[in-house]
């Protein structure tokens, strides 16, 4: 074992280590049943993902099995690890492009002028101890015409592609996992969201007060304004969770935060506490 590879492995043990549980929990993983953080915790650990690097997370919706997804980056890393592999592509399908397939391989060829309109796309794995692995997703079954999907479809869709591919190449190593591209609502859930993941009534009151992901996708760092140190926001956040109007855990349903603003805003409570120890003359040092 390479110094690099031992060094990796204690980080990682490190970063699982069972004092960061709590940590990880309310970050990543709020709203798991303790069975299901459990199976989160034990596939990030056998997998070395590390989630304060966005390489591993949990989304819950309402009473839904709970999902865990993995970063693209972490599936590739991954995948490049594994003594099988041999590279992969992926590409994007549009209307007007030549696409077949032909002993097993596609044929693809296109002009960049005008490729007519995204219709999918496709990846191949090559492994030397297989047949390499080839799959297509069509554009319309899980775009959702929002967000990253509307302004950067051919991106979203060759992730999906991507990562169902090596997913489906090394089932060993990724079964029970999700690239966030493959995360989709239902059309009428869309419509009636209340219905699908219900906010927790601490949250309820807070809808206009701060910006909120109306699809309650929640909570989920995607299209979320940034909270970092340099943030207008951050002072009426600061405020609000010494007021008690705002409970730390609940900041992620409206804010994408970076690590060091969530250590110090999630320890305000304690500094309150101590400050109203001292005030009131209680040494509980």
């Amino acid at each position: 074992m390479s110094k690099e590879l031992t060094t990796e492995t204690m980080e990682i043990e490190k970063v699982w280590d069972k004092d960061s549980y709590n940590k990880i929990r309310k970050m990543f993983a709020p709203q798991l049943t303790n069975q299901e953080f459990g199976m989160f915790v034990g596939l990030g650990k056998s997998l070395g993902a590390n989630p304060f690097l966005r390489e591993i997370w949990a989304v819950k919706y309402g009473n839904s099995e709970a999902q865990i997804f993995l970063g693209r980056d972490f599936y590739r890393r991954k995948a490049q690890e594994q003594t099988e592999y041999k590279g992969h592509q992926v590409d994007a399908i549009y209307s007007n492009d030549e696409f077949k397939m032909s002993g097993g391989n596609p044929e693809h060829s296109y002009s960049l002028q005008d490729r007519g309109n995204l219709i999918g796309a496709y990846a191949i794995v090559h492994r030397s101890d297989n047949e390499p692995f080839f799959l297509t997703v069509k554009f319309e079954e899980y775009s959702t015409g929002k967000a990253l999907w509307k302004s950067k479809p051919e991106t979203m869709i060759k992730k999906v592609a991507e990562a169902q591919a090596l997913r489906g190449a090394f089932q060993g190593v990724f079964a029970g996992t999700y690239d966030q591209s493959e995360e989709w609502v239902d059309e009428e859930i869309d419509k009636n969201p209340s219905q699908y993941a219900p906010l927790p009534e601490e949250v309820e009151p807070l809808r206009d007060r701060y910006p909120f992901d109306k699809t309650l996708k929640c909570p989920r760092d995607s299209h979320k304004p940034y909270l970092n140190d340099g943030s207008e926001e951050l002072g009426k956040v600061e405020q609000d969770i010494a007021d008690g109007i705002l409970d730390p855990r609940y900041i992620r349903y409206f804010y994408t935060v970076t690590n060091s603003v969530w250590d110090y805003l999630a320890d305000i409570p304690e500094q309150m506490r101590r400050l109203d120890d001292k005030t009131t003359g209680i040494d509980k040092t």
